[in-house]
């Protein structure tokens, strides 16, 4: 009787074992399964869309959908103010670099027209060469709007030359 008494309480003992490390064995699952649920939403969380700017603050590299002329639907860009300022300071660097003498005598509004639309006439050649080396749509979209941008700039300035 001795030896059955020690044997069933060997045998409990290890039982106790068995369970004790099972149970250890869920509790680490169940943590390792929260840990991939929060990982989950967390991700989710990451990449989001914030339609209005609430802070009011200038947000630059904004899309617009409006009408033109016919009634048809077009994407507008609104550029950044930042890269207009930075691209107009360029612009008027390279006039005064190119000719010195020309900032010294006045020139007629033809010539200033013709130097502009010459300016735009070579972006629009830029982006065009772009557009046919990219391959992601994404940047397709913003290469298309931007040469939309300057098409309409030339035909604008085009027609103001003609009226004067």
């Amino acid at each position: 009787m001795g030896l059955q008494v020690t044997d069933s309480s060997l045998q409990s003992s290890e039982q106790y074992i068995i369970r004790a490390k099972r149970q250890e064995q869920t509790e680490q699952l169940k943590k390792t399964q929260e840990q991939q649920v929060q990982q989950a939403q967390q991700a989710e969380q990451v990449d989001t869309y914030d339609k209005e700017n609430p802070a009011g603050e200038e947000v630059e590299g904004i899309y617009s959908v409006s009408h033109d002329e016919s009634g048809n639907l077009k994407v507008d860009y609104k550029e950044p103010a930042s890269q207009k300022k930075s691209e107009a300071a360029e612009a008027s660097a390279a006039k005064s670099e190119s000719s010195p003498a020309a900032s010294n005598t006045s020139s007629s509004t033809d010539s200033d027209n013709d130097d502009e639309i010459e300016e735009l006439e070579k972006q629009r050649s830029q982006l065009q060469q772009q557009l046919s080396r990219e391959q992601d749509e994404s940047v397709k979209a913003q290469i298309r709007n931007q040469l939309q941008s300057v098409e309409a700039q030339i035909i604008q300035l085009k027609t103001s030359a003609q009226s004067l």
